[in-house]
C-alpha cells in the first residue's frame, strides 16, 4: 500500500506541474506560479518524511549530519551548501527531517526551472522522467543528485552560449557536490561551428569523450590538488574508496532499456535538428553523448559511474523534443508512441517496487 500512496502523491504533484505549465513560456518564471509552488510544496514534503536507512544506503549519513550526532571530521566533508542548511536545522534545533524536505524543494526547484527554461510545457515531461530515472538516484545520494539538477540548469545557458550564467550554475553545483567542477570543461563545445556536418561532431565528441575516460586516472594521479577538490589525500584513497563501493550493475533488462533509450534520442534528434536548426539542440546532444559513452566506458565502476550522471540528465530536456516531434510527424508518431508507453511501463513498475520499500516518520 505504500508505493500506491507514494504514487498518488507523485500524480498529485504531476497535475499541478501540468497546470502550471499552460502558461505563456517565460524562461523560468512559470516556476513561481501557484500550482507549481504547491507541487514544489508537496513533493518536498513528500521526499523530507521518509524515513528510509534500510532502503537508501546514505540515508542515514545524511540524517546523523542534519541531526548533529555525525562526527566532525565527517561532516566537515559535506560541501558548503548541505552543511550550511545543517547548520540551519541545527540552530533553531528542528528536526532531521527539515534537511531532507529543504534539499528535496532545491532538487525539485532546480529542475524545473532547467525545464522552463526551454519551453514552460515540457515542464510535466521533465517532472515524470526525473521520477521515474533518476528519483531513486537522487534520493540515496541527495547531494550530488542536486548538483546534477543544477548542472542541467547551467547546460541550458550553456546551450545559449551565456557563459557568465553557466559559471553562476556551475558555482551553485559545486557548493552541492565537488564532483561537478570537471564539467565546467565543457564550455568549449560551444565555440564549434555547428553549421558543418553533424556526424563530424558526433565523431569529436565521442573521440573527446573516450580520451577524457582514459586519462582521469593519470590527471588524478599526476595532480594532487585535483584529489585535494575530491577530499582524497592520494590516488591509494581513491583506490580504497572505490573498492569499499558496490559495482554498478552492467547487465540485465534494465541496461538493455536503457541503451534502447539512449539509441531512440540519438535516431530522433538529429531528424528533429534538421527540421528547427536550432544549434541550442545541438549542444545539448553533444553533451548528452559525451555522458552516454563515458557511462560506457565506466558502468562497472560507481564513483565514475555516478560521475557520467552530469551529462547524461540532459535526456530530460531532449525528451520533450521527440514527443513534440511524434505529435507533428504522423509517419512517426506511433513509434515515439509505442516507445515511450513501453519505457514509462517498465520505469513505473521499478519506481513503484522502490516506493513500496519506503517509510515515513511518525507524526505526532
Amino acid at each position: 500500500m505504500t508505493g500506491l500512496f507514494c504514487f498518488v502523491i507523485l500524480l498529485v504533484c504531476f497535475a499541478l506541474v501540468k497546470s502550471s505549465s499552460r502558461y505563456p513560456n517565460s524562461k523560468g518564471y512559470a516556476l513561481f506560479r501557484p500550482q507549481a509552488l504547491f507541487a514544489l510544496l508537496l513533493f518536498s514534503l513528500f521526499v523530507g518524511l521518509r524515513y528510509n536507512p534500510d532502503v537508501d544506503k546514505d540515508f542515514m549519513a545524511y540524517w546523523e549530519a542534519a541531526e548533529g550526532s555525525l562526527i566532525y571530521y565527517k561532516y566537515d566533508r559535506f560541501e558548503l551548501l548541505p552543511r550550511l542548511l545543517a547548520d540551519f536545522v541545527h540552530y533553531f534545533h528542528l528536526p532531521p527531517s527539515v534537511w531532507f524536505i529543504l534539499m528535496g524543494a532545491i532538487l525539485m526547484a532546480f529542475t524545473l526551472f532547467a525545464a522552463c527554461r526551454i519551453d514552460n510545457k515540457y515542464m510535466p515531461i521533465v517532472f515524470v522522467g526525473l521520477l521515474l530515472m533518476y528519483l531513486q538516484f537522487d534520493m540515496n545520494v541527495m547531494r550530488q543528485g542536486i548538483a546534477i539538477s543544477v548542472f542541467l540548469c547551467a547546460a541550458t545557458y550553456m546551450a545559449d552560449r551565456n557563459w557568465k550564467m553557466f559559471l553562476l550554475f556551475m558555482a551553485i553545483a559545486f557548493g552541492f557536490h565537488r564532483s561537478s567542477i570537471i564539467w565546467v570543461l565543457l564550455y568549449p563545445m560551444t565555440f564549434l561551428d555547428y553549421s558543418g556536418k553533424y556526424k563530424k561532431i558526433i565523431f569529436f565528441v565521442v573521440c573527446l569523450s573516450a580520451l577524457a575516460v582514459i586519462t582521469v586516472p593519470l590527471i588524478l594521479d599526476r595532480m594532487s590538488f585535483v584529489l585535494s577538490i575530491l577530499g582524497k589525500q592520494s590516488k591509494n584513497d581513491i583506490i580504497s574508496y572505490v573498492n569499499e563501493l558496490e559495482i554498478e550493475q552492467g547487465s540485465g533488462i534494465g541496461v538493455i532499456i536503457q541503451c534502447v533509450r539512449w539509441l531512440f534520442l540519438l535516431y530522433y534528434i538529429p531528424k528533429i535538428f534538421r527540421m528547427e536548426s536550432d544549434n541550442r539542440l545541438l549542444i545539448l546532444l553533444s553533451i548528452f553523448v559525451i555522458g552516454t559513452v563515458m557511462n560506457l566506458f565506466v558502468r562497472y565502476n560507481m564513483l565514475l559511474a555516478r560521475m557520467s550522471l552530469f551529462p547524461m540528465i540532459i535526456e530530460l530536456l531532449l525528451y520533450p523534443y521527440v514527443i513534440d516531434y511524434g505529435r507533428k510527424n504522423a509517419k512517426s508518431g506511433w513509434v515515439i508512441k509505442a516507445m515511450t508507453i513501453m519505457q514509462v511501463v517498465f520505469l513505473s513498475y521499478c519506481l513503484y517496487r522502490y516506493l513500496n520499500e519506503w517509510n515515513f516518520v511518525p507524526i505526532g
